[in-house]
C-alpha cells in the first residue's frame, strides 16, 4: 500500500513512541506499507523537531534521519493539485504528493486534512487515521 504520512504521525512514532503507531510502523517494517515523501516533507519534519515545545521530549535527530533514510521513498515535489485544496497551506504538500503519485492512503490526524476525506475518496485517495484503516489495525496479520 502506497502511503503519504503526515508529520504528526511521524512525531508520534519517532519522538513520542506512541503505542498507537505500532500497527502502521509494523506494516512499514514488513513492506506492506510504502512511505512516499518529498524533500519539503523531510524539511518540515526537521523544522518541527527544532521547535522549543518538543525539546522536553529530547527528540533524537539521528533516529529521525535514519528513519527517513531507511523507509522514505523520496519523490520529486509535485505540481499543485487544484482538484483538492487544504485550508492549511503547509498541509497542501501532503495532498499534492498523494494525488500526484496516486498514493492509496494519506495517513493523518490533522483535521485540515481529515475534512477532505470524502472528496479525496472520489479521487481514489483514502484519508484518515491509521487506526481507521482496515489493514492497519493492531494485530492485522502481514
Amino acid at each position: 500500500m502506497r502511503a503519504v504520512i503526515d508529520t504528526q504521525l511521524l512525531l508520534d512514532w519517532l519522538v513520542f513512541d506512541e503505542p498507537a503507531s505500532a500497527a502502521w510502523v509494523q506494516a512499514l517494517s514488513a513492506s506492506r506499507l510504502r512511505w512516499l515523501a518529498s524533500p519539503w516533507m523531510q524539511q518540515e519534519c526537521e523544522r518541527t523537531l527544532r521547535r522549543s515545545m518538543l525539546q522536553r521530549w529530547s527528540p533524537d535527530p539521528q533516529r529521525v534521519a535514519q528513519a527517513w533514510s531507511r523507509w522514505a521513498e523520496m519523490l520529486p515535489e509535485p505540481s499543485p493539485q487544484p482538484r483538492l485544496r487544504c485550508r492549511d497551506p503547509d498541509d497542501q504538500a501532503f495532498i499534492d504528493l498523494a494525488l500526484a503519485c496516486r498514493a492509496d492512503v494519506l495517513l493523518t490526524r490533522d483535521r485540515d486534512l481529515l475534512v477532505l476525506r470524502k472528496r479525496a475518496a472520489a479521487l481514489g485517495l483514502w484519508i484518515g487515521r491509521p487506526d481507521q484503516h482496515p489493514t492497519l489495525q493492531p494485530g492485522t496479520p502481514p
